[in-house]
């Protein structure tokens, strides 16, 4: 549900800027209705979501691993580049606004992918410490231009009715990007080793970005494009923070996306306690592919209910799962009747067939210490199976949980 939180969080904030709640006033009739130009623009956003969210935002925990590997440097250490990474971010998420207001999409995402993709490539190049906080912070600052924040600014401009339908769908290619890099990436590095491996990445991903840009350059301007009559940044950031609507959002998504980004980094790493290296990289691409249905469904579902209700949703749902992954301890399954044997996180075995359990598996069962297991029941004479919950005690003795 990450995503999905991250989108409500979007469509919350463009509330909060409006003018009926906030003291900045713009010009009438701000939106056109969707054209030919609305449609292109959203594809090349989904691109750029493709490409931007596969490579950085998915690719944390990848990374991570593999400089662990490569470098045998600490969790603690890649940690705080990673955390440099999202503080470096801030400048450019404040004032991207401004500076697309200023000369446009296009070539704020253009140099966004210039950089993205020197960085990635630096980061396969380190051989000390302060190499991946170089890396990482020229990352962070320009990853704003290339996120959500660049994806939001662009389809405002061209969306009066469905605007979160079309976040929903250009934030689709972030699900695409998080079920298709992590795998991706970890056998090229396996094949190839890291630093070649993120210099090819670094090549993809700029050219897959400056053609995103150069769609967006080529596509006709709003007539009636968003724009505020005053254009002083530093009068309208003091408007912003003095809105207690802006703190209201701001506080409670600060701790959840924390939360979020926190387990994403760490994902893969803290999949390796109980499966291998593969198996791990797709458990972030299931996540990502669920994630797909969450996001859609905020989209369709934004204007039908409260914005602030659907983000509750999203992150109790969100501290559900994480509840979840901190309980479960694997997976089991029988292959006769009357007996259970363990199977791991992702290799289904006998269950490849039983496309609900796996389903019900890959959502409930990853990592962690002990307590909650799923455990498949089936019976060698019948083709039907059942799905119980147990819990495993420190005798590793399994009783009903429910």
């Amino acid at each position: 549900m990450s995503d999905a939180v991250a989108l409500t969080v979007l469509i919350i904030a463009m509330d909060v800027s409006h003018p009926s709640l906030s003291k900045m006033q713009f010009e009438e009739n701000v939106f056109i209705r969707p054209s030919f130009e609305a449609y292109i623009a959203t594809f090349m956003c989904f691109l750029l979501a493709l490409f931007a969210w596969g490579s950085v935002f998915y690719g944390h925990s990848v990374y991570m691993h593999a400089l662990q590997q490569h470098h045998q440097w600490s969790t603690s250490l890649i940690s705080g580049a990673i955390l440099a990474f999202w503080l470096a971010s801030l400048p450019g998420s404040l004032l991207l606004g401004a500076i697309v207001g200023r000369i446009g999409p296009a070539f704020v995402v253009f140099l966004g992918g210039v950089i993205t993709s020197f960085s990635l490539w630096s980061l396969g190049q380190a051989e000390h410490p302060w190499h991946i906080y170089v890396s990482y912070i020229l990352l962070g600052f320009c990853y704003p231009s290339v996120g959500a924040a660049a994806i939001s600014v662009t389809l405002s401009s061209y969306f009066q009715k469905g605007f979160g339908l079309a976040l929903g769908i250009a934030f689709t290619g972030a699900s695409v990007g998080g079920t298709l890099f992590p795998p991706s990436m970890t056998a090229a590095i396996l094949a190839y080793g890291f630093p070649q491996a993120m210099m090819m990445l670094g090549i993809l991903v700029g050219l897959a970005i400056t053609l995103s840009s150069f769609g967006m350059y080529l596509i006709r301007k709003p007539a009636n494009h968003y724009q505020p009559k005053d254009s002083n940044v530093w009068r309208a950031f003091s408007n912003l923070v003095s809105n207690h609507l802006f703190w209201k959002v701001a506080v409670p998504v600060s701790l959840g996306l924390g939360a979020q980004v926190g387990f994403l980094a760490h994902q893969i790493p803290i999949m390796l306690e109980r499966v291998d290296l593969v198996q791990a990289a797709y458990s972030v691409s299931l996540l990502a592919l669920i994630s797909t249905a969450g996001r859609l469904l905020v989209g369709l579902m934004v204007r039908q209910i409260s914005p602030m209700l659907l983000a509750s949703i999203c992150y109790g749902a969100h501290g559900l799962g994480i509840t979840f992954l901190y309980l479960a301890d694997g997976i089991v399954a029988s292959k006769q009747a009357n007996e259970i044997r363990s199977l791991n996180a992702l290799g289904f075995g006998n269950l490849r067939r039983r496309s609900g359990c796996i389903l019900c598996a890959g959502l409930i069962s990853c990592s962690g210490p002990k307590g909650l297991d799923v455990v498949v029941l089936s019976n060698e004479h019948s083709s039907q199976s059942k799905m119980i919950f147990v819990q495993r005690d420190n005798s590793k003795t399994m009783r009903p949980y429910f």
